[in-house]
């Protein structure tokens, strides 16, 4: 090997070994589904599974704003960012290493039952929104970088929380609703 670049990964440009003079690429695999006994392999299919990005795209890389499994939804009115989320299986947050930092898209996630990814250039696990995400279902840290992200992708099975319970429902406006309530009531009643 002559050299090396990212990731250990032998550099483009360089030659990595003698040629195989019989060589013969081989052809790309089946998009067929790949059913075993206790799981299934499939090709990604663009129709159902995409990431979406909602809101501004200054600061966005353009090869991401090009990329098919893409959907660009630009600015959306509150109630249609909802709509999308919602049929989210994970929510992506990236965070820079403010310890002051939160974001309310991080709660709506929360509050909607979906998981919810922290990218963070900080220390993982720190930070102003760390605290209140202790004991939280479905919250994932990994570093901002392409290799964090694609490990945690590759990993990362749905944990559905509200299907079965409701770990969001701290987040909600009903449960600040009837906190707040509790205790009008509470300080009425004294």
């Amino acid at each position: 090997m002559h050299g090396e670049g990212a990731a250990g990964l032998p550099d483009a440009d360089l030659p990595v070994g003698a040629a195989l003079p019989d060589w013969e690429p081989r052809p790309q695999p089946s998009r067929d589904a790949l059913v075993g006994r206790h799981c299934r392999l499939e090709s990604l299919d663009p129709e159902r599974h995409a990431f979406h990005h909602v809101g501004n795209t200054s600061g966005v890389k353009s090869r991401l704003l090009d990329n098919q499994a893409v959907v660009q939804h630009g600015r959306l009115p509150y109630v249609e960012v909802l709509g999308v989320v919602g049929g989210a299986d994970i929510g992506i947050v990236f965070l820079s290493e403010q310890n002051f930092e939160t974001t309310t898209k991080l709660f709506d996630y929360l509050a909607m039952g979906i998981d919810v990814l922290l990218c963070t250039n900080g220390a993982i696990g720190s930070g102003a929104v760390a605290g209140v995400l202790e004991g939280q279902e479905g919250v994932f840290w990994c570093r901002n970088n392409a290799q964090d992200a694609a490990r945690f992708i590759a990993e990362y099975k749905p944990a559905h929380r509200l299907e079965g319970g409701t770990s969001g429902e701290l987040f909600t406006r009903r449960h600040g609703t009837r906190l707040l309530a509790a205790r009008i009531i509470d300080l009425v009643g004294r």
